[in-house]
């Protein structure tokens, strides 16, 4: 079973719907003993780093989530949810993360300083580079467009964690990140289409072999 973490940041809406259409078994919650007795957690996360992380604390859900990480569950981690996978934020201010993958979060203008055409927040559907051909995931991320909309991203400090990276302005930054059992993606995969619901489908059946 899916635990959808539900700590009031995320698209869940659209998650269910598109999890739905796969027909496959999940639970929102926000108890430790459904989170416990399932085998693949999923982090949404909507808004600003600051407040999804004050939320994910309010109810411990930060240490029963690295608590089933380290007995080897699944965790995918999207948008906010992937950037909460990172040491800390400096989204108006400094604020800590979950800490499961090394790095930061910053402002994108940090990337494009120098490019004034360039718009925060990133909005549209875009096509993933650079895309890793030693992982499981390779045919469901290639030559597929999913959607994004954030200002910050993720400075992942070990570049092998770095699945696929999305482009902007020439220059690329990380969209697709796994360290183990833990995966995260910038991008909302409930709302890419098919593209998206390709690449769940296939993480759901590789969360099984875990």
């Amino acid at each position: 079973m899916i635990s959808i973490i539900d700590y009031g940041v995320g698209n869940i809406f659209n998650i269910k719907k598109s999890l739905n259409n796969l027909g496959v078994k999940f639970k929102i919650t926000n108890s430790e003993i459904d989170i416990d007795n399932s085998n693949f957690i999923l982090l949404p996360g909507v808004g600003s780093f600051g407040y999804a992380s004050k939320m994910l604390k309010k109810n411990n859900l930060d240490k029963i989530i690295k608590k089933n990480v380290k007995k080897g569950k699944l965790l995918v981690g999207t948008c906010v949810g992937m950037q909460l996978l990172m040491n800390k934020s400096y989204e108006k201010g400094v604020h800590k993360g979950l800490g499961l993958i090394e790095g930061h979060v910053e402002h994108l203008e940090n990337l494009f300083k120098k490019n004034i055409e360039a718009k925060y927040p990133l909005i549209g559907y875009s096509k993933l580079s650079h895309i890793n051909k030693k992982v499981n995931l390779k045919k469901e991320l290639n030559n597929r467009h999913f959607y994004f909309v954030h200002s910050f991203y993720a400075n992942v400090i070990n570049k092998s964690n770095i699945i696929a990276n999305n482009k902007y302005f020439n220059k690329e930054y990380p969209a697709v990140i796994q360290k183990d059992n833990i995966l995260g993606m910038q991008f909302h995969f409930e709302i890419s289409g098919k593209a998206g619901q390709d690449l769940m489908k296939k993480i759901i059946k590789l969360s099984k072999k875990i």
